[in-house]
């Protein structure tokens, strides 16, 4: 099957849909994750025009939410509605998009019962994203002609639309029959033909799938979005046309009075709740009128009794009493405060944490990662050079950890947590500012490998490691920081630099590993 360009053609001339379309939406799987900690709390919002609706929120849903919540939208005067599914991710702040749908009504509601639908990751609808269980239903006029039983033609079934996205066109098809033939110029635009899109800018797989009567036997047609000439001979079953009329008046005559019926009702209840309003209306302006009575008569006793003094002085010595406890409450907090610090200094101890100060041991050298600001490698990117050596007092060892550009644009977004297995880290050069960094350039000696920086421009994903260890990351501990864009990992050996402070060479060697790449973090 080929990809097509679909337009829409000109009103056709059908019904507008007028009427309720409700949507009961029950439950997503496999939905795409957009959150990196913790689990999606995923909610549903309908949009029609510019009427929104939404589902309650499945707290800890993730990727596989349930809701069972019925949605209802208006829907007046319209000849080709659509509707879009948008599955929401709630957030704090502002909630995130995890997939959507644009599709029309009349795929909606061509079954009652619950059917699997797909979504997408964007309007262009390229991407799965997930897919979504729901059942419609319309109560109203329609916009494709209703299926006719039996058809005069022959006709069995028909439905266009892609995968499980699609409509009942029969009752549609049996209009256009003309000379007992159907015809389909070849590439016919079936989008035009039957005035909607089953899938908006989904570019591949819609097809009519058509079945008929022919000499009593069922014909089966598929015709994709290319297609040749097609003409389909059908027989004049007219003698079941009577019968098909009878059972039509029978319909609008049920339809008929089941409106009526819904309106005799909405009307009781109408009445019911416009009773019920007025009662509590009246009781609410007795309860005040009440109230406004019994204030009156304690200000008048107030007034009159000689007690209010020793009252006032009772009230004193409460607020005494208040003040007392909560004074006690004061220094229950501070000790808590206290304790919390002693807990925090000791988890600074025992872990590595975002924002503390650490040197990095080469585990079989036993040298410092360090940097030294303005001295820069002479060939190559010519940035401000990484090595290892003894470490001085000037804090040319001293690194502070921080969070990656991939979670936050600021560093110090994760001040005092502790650093697990595969977080995203930056690590900060204290004595110049930089950041420890990589790219594609290769080493000044080792070819295979590639350069190693401190990096003082702006900035950006190249200064991304990924933390690998055993749980979480602890002083003293063996860790690998592998450069998260080249998936090369940090790495030293006894080669030395015949430049600048003649440092041990320091490197990033991608698709290998080995004891040359472990480091170990010591507190400053």
């Amino acid at each position: 099957r080929t990809t097509a360009t679909f337009s829409f053609a000109g009103p056709l001339p059908m019904p507008n849909y007028d009427g309720k379309l409700i949507l009961n939406l029950v439950r997503a799987n496999d939905l795409r994750r957009v959150q990196l900690l913790g689990k999606q709390d995923p909610y549903v919002e309908v949009v029609y025009r510019k009427n929104k609706k939404k589902t309650s929120v499945s707290k800890d849903g993730d990727r596989s939410p349930v809701w069972n919540s019925a949605v209802e939208l208006k829907i007046e005067n319209d000849a080709q509605p659509y509707v879009t599914l948008n599955v929401m991710n709630k957030n704090v702040t502002l909630d995130e998009k995890i997939a959507t749908l644009r599709v029309p009504v009349a795929v909606l509601v061509s079954s009652d019962a619950e059917s699997w639908i797909p979504l997408f990751k964007e309007e262009e609808h390229r991407s799965k994203a997930g897919k979504l269980l729901l059942s419609a239903k319309f109560e109203g006029t329609k916009g494709l002609p209703g299926t006719p039983n039996p058809s005069r033609y022959g006709l069995v079934s028909a439905h266009y639309g892609v995968e499980t996205l699609t409509a009942d066109v029969l009752g549609f098809l049996e209009s256009k029959v003309a000379d007992l033939k159907l015809v389909f110029k070849s590439n016919q635009d079936l989008s035009g033909y039957f005035g909607f899109d089953p899938l908006n800018h989904h570019m591949s797989g819609k097809k009519l799938v058509l079945a008929y009567l022919r000499n009593d036997k069922v014909v089966r047609v598929e015709i994709g979005e290319k297609h040749k000439d097609v003409t389909i001979q059908l027989e004049d079953y007219g003698m079941r046309a009577a019968d098909a009329k009878a059972a039509q008046l029978a319909a609008k005559a049920a339809e008929s009075k089941a409106a009526a019926s819904r309106l005799e009702q909405e009307k009781a209840e109408a009445e019911e709740r416009a009773k019920k309003e007025a009662e509590m209306k009246a009781a609410y302006l007795a309860q005040m009128n009440k109230t406004a009575a019994d204030l009156k008569s304690a200000q008048e006793m107030n007034m009159l009794t000689a007690n209010n003094l020793a009252i006032t002085q009772a009230k004193v010595e409460e607020l005494k009493r208040k003040q007392v406890n909560l004074e006690t409450l004061l220094q229950v907090a501070k000790a808590k405060s206290a304790a919390l610090e002693r807990d925090h200094s000791q988890k600074m101890a025992n872990f590595v944490c975002y924002g503390a100060r650490y040197r990095l041991r080469h585990k079989n050298t036993g040298k410092y990662l360090i940097s030294q600001n303005g001295l820069k490698y002479p060939n190559g990117s010519h940035q401000q050079e990484v090595g290892c050596g003894a470490g001085d007092a000037k804090n040319t060892h001293v690194w502070i950890i921080g969070c990656g550009l991939r979670v936050h644009g600021d560093m110090n977004l994760r001040n005092g947590d502790r650093v697990m297995n595969q977080d995203m880290v930056r690590l900060r050069h204290e004595q110049s500012g930089n950041r420890l960094h990589s790219h594609g350039e290769r080493s000044w000696k080792h070819r295979d490998q590639q350069e190693v920086t401190c990096f003082d421009g702006g900035s950006d994903d190249n200064d991304d490691w990924r933390v690998e260890c055993d749980g979480g990351w602890r002083p003293g501990a063996l860790v690998r920081l592998v450069h998260i864009r080249e998936n090369a990992a940090l790495h030293s050996h006894d080669t030395m630099r015949d430049f600048n402070n003649r440092l041990q060479d320091v490197t990033a060697v991608k698709n290998r590993r080995d004891d040359n790449d472990f480091w170990i973090a010591e507190a400053v």
